[in-house]
C-alpha cells in the first residue's frame, strides 16, 4: 500500500517538530552546565551529514553517542561514529552508554 502524499508530508512535519524539540531540551541541559550549544538538522545519510557540517561549520570537538552494537549489526548497518572517527577533520569523542 502506498500513502498519500499528505500522509507522509503530516509525519514528516510531526517527526521534525519532535527533533527541533528534543534539540531545544538539548540546548536547555548544557546551558545550564555553562555549555553554549548550536544545534542544526540535516536530511540525508546520517554519517556524511554529519562530517559535512563539521568541516562547513569548523567544528573543534565532535561528540557522538554509540548503540554499542556487535560486529555483526556494524557490518550490515554501518557505524556512524566509526565512519565519523576516520572521515571527521576535527577531534571526535565517542561516549558509550554506562553498563
Amino acid at each position: 500500500m502506498i500513502a498519500a502524499p499528505e500522509l507522509i508530508q503530516n509525519l514528516e512535519q510531526n517527526e521534525r517538530k519532535l527533533v527541533l524539540a528534543l534539540l531545544e531540551r538539548a540546548k536547555e541541559i548544557f546551558a545550564k552546565h555553562g555549555v553554549h550549544a548550536e544545534t542544526l538538522t540535516e536530511v540525508g545519510d546520517p554519517k556524511e551529514a554529519i562530517c559535512e557540517a563539521v568541516d562547513n561549520l569548523n567544528v573543534q570537538l565532535l561528540v557522538l553517542g554509540s548503540h554499542s552494537r556487535g560486529t555483526i549489526q556494524r557490518a550490515f548497518l554501518g557505524s556512524v561514529s566509526n565512519y565519523c572517527v576516520h572521515k571527521s577533520k576535527c577531534p571526535v569523542l565517542v561516549v558509550r552508554k554506562p553498563a
